[in-house]
């Protein structure tokens, strides 16, 4: 869109440049009342000459016209020296110009003959240049004076925008106003109105506005001051929200004020703009209100240049007689204060009819949702204390409700959590939130509140949740879930029936309840010596102990002593068997029914049941629900028999449960002797002296035993000794091996004897003997022996003592006698030396790792040789 310009046919004596910046001036070059003969008025640019002198006229163009200039004002592309002008008689085309620095003053000049003459005027002779010129002190403007009718004006002259401008010229007054930018706006059109122009182009705006306070936000004093503008007027015809979009090249600030004449307090929007950047800003104006809208540079006449401005209307808002609710735009009419909802723009308190009909529908089962409490929330409802499982009068805070309608006849299960929750929830069912009190099925109040209820198809009802009162905050995230179940003991004489787990009943007499659910006379599954077998897995059954006989008396388990729990005697139990075909995890699932007070455990030997037991669990299983699942579970080795016990847990607990037994992992060994596995933890164990490989073998490699020894002797201990001996088929090597005796008391070491004194290594079935001086002498040729002080071996006694073989802090080997010794023991002890004999391992050098089953007291010693075992 082209802006306002200077137009041709506006007289000469009118000014066309922005106040303070750079343009053209019509000036009057001499004194036109020294003869009484008007002088014709010369249009002329501004240079960058020094300024006038003070004699009235303006500078002369000292260098070419900016070409872009000459184009914008139809003259020719290439621009050329501004010539010596003729005066305004019949006036010729400037043919002979000279160089503005060359130019040579009017000398010659002939008057208009067509203006009429100022008769008070005295020609202009001979003005010299702007160097020698005396300023016009006496000049009267040409108020009189009539254009030339048959003269071209010069209007083509371009004006030099970066000349210095004339400050001591004084131009003629015209009577004609100077038009400025607010005067003479661009009008906006119909939206979206888009507009690119340029601040740069003479006529545009003046650089007369500036924002001088704040009345535009923080940051905009001054901005604008000596800049040129383009001006704008829009008047929107809505009341509603617009948007201006501004891009430039240039620093630049956009702003929209009411009034030219007061922009800064009349400002309803503003806003800065970078350089090569777009800036939106936003703003509500009324319908029929013109605005301006102005495009400015930040500061100074250099903050000029292109741009692009787009208005847009946006949203409307609309909150007319809406007290809340949304605007339509984003924005809100208002909240209402709890209890009350916003209902078509109204706060109104709702009805409790209303809340309910509102709630979420849930129509199936499973179903359960999660969500933040405080979202969709009311404060109508309060529980009843007549409602069946509430004890207390509560849920006077905010609700949620839920509609429920029952997919079939059965029973269902609604229940509420919300981790970490610090205050109490009621949860009660209700046919009528008009009526709760009446028409209550079921409540709960708790930190995890739950109800059961029994419901025919399509039975409709409404779950509330309600804090228990204004004060409980229930922060987090909650969860709330229904399942449900369809009892049926059609075709089932006993115990549990499938459905829900309820208990169809016992066996008249002395029938008991078989593994089908029926009843039997078998008396299969009393004890542990005529059990109910599981030979495969896996394995299902429903039963009850109803009717049972009481057989295993239930004390601890050692191995889970969670809990210790009364002997169980006279308690009505079951007893499963299972000998796994291959070694295993096995884990019997078991649920109990309804209000059946239980034990259960896992053992193998059912006459020593706290220290067989491998795992246990009891309780009572819940009144609102089918009963409990819980597990019993451990290794089993193939070939073991486990013995599955359900017990009653006082004498007079008794009821039904569902059994599933199976392996929940084998072991993956093949012919893997030793090493770990993912189920069973390890496939076996090495002997002393040989080692597992890699390929899980157990291979053979050095080893170092104690084989024998006399501590006691009848009378005089004289003949104390112990024997070393390398069991292995691999040589031994000594170095840094010692034996230590150890005395049981203090656990101390009492004496250390380092082996590598007899050699650097020790050959398969050689011996090493430490002992008293008398013992050496009975001692086969070639034997080592190292000799050791009189009572070296202590005799034991209560704390028992004991002797070891380490390297560095590994222990290779170790034996205690008379009892187990700290760090000098491998299982239980080796026994007791009365002074009749010696002990020793039999057979002669076998290694288990048990002191007690590896070692004999032998009749016979034999220091330096294969032990007797007699």
């Amino acid at each position: 869109m082209k802006h306002a310009r200077c137009l041709a046919a506006v007289t000469m004596a009118l000014a066309c440049t922005s106040a303070g910046g750079k343009g053209t001036s019509t000036v009057n070059d001499g004194t036109d009342a020294v003869d009484g003969t008007p002088t014709p008025d010369v249009f002329t640019a501004d240079s960058a000459d020094d300024p006038d002198a003070g004699d009235g006229s303006a500078d002369v163009d000292a260098g070419p016209v900016d070409g872009a200039e000459d184009i914008a004002h139809g003259d020719d592309t290439t621009s050329e020296p501004d010539a010596i002008e003729t005066p305004d008689t019949v006036e010729s085309p400037d043919t002979v110009e000279s160089p503005d620095t060359a130019e040579t003053p009017d000398t010659s000049e002939t008057p208009d003959t067509q203006a009429i003459p100022d008769t008070a005027e005295t020609p202009d002779t001979a003005v010299p240049p702007d160097t020698a010129v005396t300023p016009d002190t006496a000049v009267t403007p040409d108020t009189q004076e009539t254009p030339d009718t048959e003269d071209t004006p010069d209007v083509q002259v371009i004006p030099d925008t970066q000349e210095t401008p004339d400050t001591n010229t004084t131009e003629p007054d015209t009577g004609v106003v100077p038009l400025t930018s607010c005067q003479s706006p661009i009008e906006v059109g119909a939206l979206p109105f888009s507009d690119s122009g340029s601040t740069i182009v003479n006529g545009l705006g003046e650089g007369s506005l500036a924002i001088s306070g704040s009345g535009c936000g923080s940051g905009f004093s001054g901005v604008g001051a000596g800049a040129p503008e383009a001006v704008y007027r829009f008047t929107p015809t809505v009341s509603g929200s617009y948007a201006f979009t501004l891009s430039t090249s240039f620093d630049a600030a956009l702003w929209v004020f009411e009034d030219c004449a007061n922009p800064t307090t009349t400002c309803e929007v503003a806003g800065k703009v970078a350089a090569g950047q777009t800036g939106a800003f936003g703003t509500y104006l009324l319908s029929g209100d013109p605005v301006f809208v102005v495009v400015d540079g930040l500061f100074g006449d250099a903050a000029s240049g292109s741009y692009t401005l787009t208005i847009e209307k946006k949203c409307l808002p609309n909150c007319d007689g809406k007290s809340c609710g949304t605007d339509g735009c984003g924005g809100s009419c208002g909240t209402c204060t709890s209890p009350d909802q916003c209902t078509q723009g109204k706060c109104e308190t709702p009805l409790a009819t209303e809340i309910c009909l509102a709630g979420e529908p849930i129509d199936s089962v499973p179903w359960e949702t999660t969500g933040s409490w405080w979202s969709q929330t009311t404060d109508v409802l309060t529980v009843p204390p007549s409602c069946s499982g509430s004890t207390v009068t509560g849920g006077n805070g905010k609700e949620r409700v839920f509609r429920f309608t029952a997919p079939y006849t059965g029973r269902f299960r609604a229940s509420f959590s919300i981790p970490g929750i610090s205050g109490s929830v009621a949860l009660y069912a209700v046919k009528d939130c008009t009526k709760i009190s009446s028409t209550c099925l079921a409540g709960a109040i708790g930190g995890m509140p739950a109800i059961t209820l029994e419901l025919i198809e399509g039975e409709a009802v409404f779950l509330v949740l309600d804090e228990n009162s204004d004060a409980t905050e229930l922060n987090g995230t909650y969860t709330f879930s229904i399942d449900g179940c369809m009892p049926d003991c059609t075709g089932v004489g006993c115990g549990l029936e499938t459905g829900c787990g309820d208990f169809c009943g016992g066996c008249d007499g002395s029938d008991l309840c078989g593994v089908n659910g029926q009843c039997t006379a078998s008396q299969v599954g009393e004890s542990c010596d005529d059990p109910r077998v599981i030979a495969a897995v896996p394995y299902s059954v429903a039963s009850a102990t109803t009717g049972a006989n009481n057989d295993i008396d239930f004390t601890v388990c050692i191995a889970d002593l969670d809990t210790m729990y009364n002997k169980t005697d006279g308690a009505a139990d079951h007893v499963y068997a299972f000998t796994p075909p291959i070694s295993g995890h096995y884990e019997a699932r078991i649920t109990m029914g309804t209000g059946f007070e239980h034990i259960a455990y896992l053992l193998q030997d059912c006459g020593d049941v706290a220290h067989s037991c491998a795992d246990q669990f009891s309780g009572k299983c819940g009144n609102t629900m089918s009963g409990c699942t819980r597990e019993l579970g451990t290794v089993m080795t193939a070939g073991e028999t486990w013995y599955i016990v359900i017990d009653g847990y006082t004498a007079s607990s008794s009821g039904g449960y569902f059994l599933d037994f199976d392996a929940t992992c084998v072991e993956q060994c093949g012919l893997k002797e030793c090493g770990p596995d993912t189920c069973i933890g390890s496939c076996g164990t090495c002997l002393p002296g040989t080692l597992c490989s890699t390929e899980g073998q157990c291979e053979e490699t050095w080893h170092l035993a104690i084989n024998e020894l006399d501590y006691n002797q009848v009378g005089t201990d004289t003949l104390e000794f112990v024997e070393i001996v390398n069991p292995t088929n691999v040589v031994a090597p000594l170095a840094g091996i010692v034996v230590e005796t150890i005395n049981g008391d203090t656990d101390d070491v009492l004496n250390s004897y380092s082996v590598s004194n007899v050699g650097s290594s020790l050959a398969p079935g050689a011996r090493i003997v430490i002992g008293m001086a008398a013992v050496q002498a009975s001692l086969p040729a070639g034997t080592a022996f190292i000799s050791a002080s009189s009572g070296f071996l202590q005799n034991g006694g209560t704390y028992g003592d004991g002797i070891r073989i380490r390297k560095g802090l590994t222990t290779i080997d170790a034996v205690s006698w008379d009892a187990p010794v700290t760090g000098a023991s491998e299982g239980e002890d080796a026994g007791t030396d009365d002074g009749a004999g010696t002990l020793s391992r039999c057979p002669d050098g076998t290694d288990t790792n048990d002191n007690a089953s590896d070692f004999v007291l032998s009749a016979t010693a034999t220091p330096g040789k294969a032990n007797s075992c007699l």
